[in-house]
């Protein structure tokens, strides 16, 4: 399994900063117990959070869920219903550390996201299910609630266990806050 992590400072291009080639003991390994890989994956995490340093305004994961189940549990329901966003079919979540109190503005983008996209043979739409929607209706899109937070590090946490369980390739891209940009 392999990490690619690019820097990005707009306008300018991206920038390729490094390949990670993931260590034996953070990958999944079916004759590992559950217990045991549970603690691979946290190590795993750990590595993906640490490619967000200080003077990076956001690092987001990029997935893809090119399947007809639904993307946060992987399951597939009697009635499944397809999510739209308005920009793309990409969803975003927040994970990681809560990022710093100094930090109030949404809109900064700072800290660790999880952006979960689909493939045109899928129609450009992330599928959901019917319980799965539910949740993410009822958590309400009130950023600065602790609650709400929580939730959606548990479902990107979820997501990323899936496809990293899957052995798929990563792609973290780094956003620099450049001082002419800063908040």
């Amino acid at each position: 399994m392999i990490i690619e992590h690019t820097e990005f400072d707009y306008p300018q291009p991206e920038t390729h900063v490094q390949e990670i080639r993931v260590p034996r003991h953070q990958l999944f390994h079916r004759k590992r117990s559950d217990s045991e890989n549970l603690v691979a994956f946290q190590s795993f995490l750990a590595a993906v959070e640490a490619l967000h340093c200080d003077h990076h305004s956001h690092t987001t994961v990029f997935l893809t869920h090119d399947a007809e189940t639904c993307f946060i549990c992987d399951g597939t329901k009697d009635v499944m219903h397809m999510l739209r966003h308005h920009k793309g079919s990409q969803q975003i979540l927040r994970f990681g550390p809560a990022p710093p109190e100094n930090i109030a503005d949404i809109f900064a983008r700072y800290g660790l996201y999880l952006e979960v996209d689909t493939s045109s043979q899928y129609n450009d739409e992330l599928p959901i299910c019917s319980d799965c929607k539910a949740i993410y209706n009822e958590q309400g899109k009130d950023y600065f609630c602790p609650a709400v937070r929580i939730a959606e590090c548990t479902m990107a946490e979820s997501i990323m266990f899936r496809h990293w369980r899957n052995g798929v390739a990563w792609d973290c891209c780094s956003a620099i806050k450049s001082e002419k940009h800063a908040p």
